[in-house]
């Protein structure tokens, strides 16, 4: 199927590759069709576009790329919405918010997306009892500093 896009214009899309989310997303529940597009070879970032909306994509990571640390327990109603019945079949991503400045990027690791790759079902949970917040610097000042 073809669809056009804001971002990347005409896109080809396989039926193979789109996601559902059956719920949506928080602030986007009517919109339910998405594709992973990777960004480029060996890039650490994907983009999450929208097969509904053309003019929505969200950049997405893999949060272990960014913070080794970085452990969820998923509740066993979130991983059966997706069709998961173990934490490791679930691809897990966090959405990325790229600010004017680069440097200031951040993660979403209280809301990550948790995807059943084989079915192509996935779920944004919220983790409501974690010390994760919405904005987690990628790259805190240290990695800044070392990078100079």
């Amino acid at each position: 199927m073809k669809i056009q896009t804001a971002n990347f214009g005409e896109l080809e899309v396989n039926q193979d590759d789109v996601i559902t989310f059956p719920q949506g997303l928080p602030a986007f529940e009517q919109l339910r069709k998405f594709v992973i597009i990777d960004h480029q070879p060996d890039s650490p970032f994907h983009f999450l576009q929208s097969l509904e909306e053309g003019s929505l994509t969200f950049v997405v990571a893999e949060p272990l790329t960014f913070f080794p640390w970085y452990q969820i327990k998923l509740a066993k109603r979130d991983l059966a919405d997706v069709g998961v019945e173990e934490e490791g079949e679930a691809v897990v991503l966090v959405i990325v918010t790229i600010p004017e400045n680069p440097k200031e990027m951040t993660a979403n690791l209280q809301a990550p997306l948790v995807i059943n790759g084989n079915r192509k079902l996935a779920k944004q949970v919220i983790l409501s009892d974690s010390d994760y917040i919405t904005r987690h610097l990628l790259f805190p000042e240290e990695k800044q500093q070392a990078c100079k």
